[in-house]
């Protein structure tokens, strides 16, 4: 329940700030990252709602382009971009055990918002 909270004020957040210009100026791939991750949440605060269904394979296929994301990023990112990888990998994991359980979702959820956090830190380190 409180990770259900956090999620609909960071969702909420970051959509307004969504609109307003890239997360990550002059860097798209980071930004990119951190918008497909930020949809994941998204999905995955939809399937604890509303039962898994589409949103959990709607979560993966935005973890999955999150990766590539982060993968083409600038190596000049320290070790936040492959920390990153890592936590949405283990997302990824958490996902795949059928079925997927609530308990599940949750630690998904949390395995994603750590990812955020190393998404921020590679999106601020110098380019």
């Amino acid at each position: 329940m409180k990770y259900q909270l956090l999620n609909v004020a960071l969702v909420l957040s970051l959509a307004s700030a969504a609109l307003a210009a890239d997360f990550f100026p002059g860097q798209p791939l980071v930004s990119a990252a951190y918008a497909k991750v930020t949809a994941a949440i998204a999905e995955l605060d939809k399937a604890n709602r509303e039962g898994v269904g589409k949103h959990v394979d709607n979560a993966l296929t935005n973890f999955g382009a999150a990766q590539v994301q982060l993968e083409q990023a600038k190596k000049n990112k320290g070790s936040a971009p492959a920390s990153a990888k890592k936590l949405i990998e283990q997302a990824k994991q958490e996902l795949s055990a059928t079925p997927v359980s609530k308990e599940k979702i949750e630690s998904a959820t949390k395995l994603a918002n750590d990812a955020l956090k190393k998404i921020v830190q590679a999106g601020n380190a110098q380019n």
